[in-house]
């Protein structure tokens, strides 16, 4: 897969979490065609729902939380 990003042989997972639609969509979408897997959330209940069912990957030195 050629300009994707992989770790052990999968792409990098990431959630995103931003209130606002516009910047939600615009970064996911950026994000995805940098070749990331991505999940989005529009608050920090619904990212806990999402990171429930399915984690992404932590940051290397933790979670990255900005």
């Amino acid at each position: 897969m050629s300009g994707m990003i992989e770790v052990k042989d999968r792409m990098i997972r990431i959630l995103l979490v931003e209130d606002s639609k516009f910047l939600r969509l615009a970064t996911e979408r950026a994000l995805a065609r940098a070749g990331y897997e991505m999940s989005s959330a529009v608050d920090g209940d619904e990212a806990l729902l999402l990171a429930r069912q399915r984690l992404p990957d932590p940051h290397p030195a933790g979670y990255a939380l900005a």
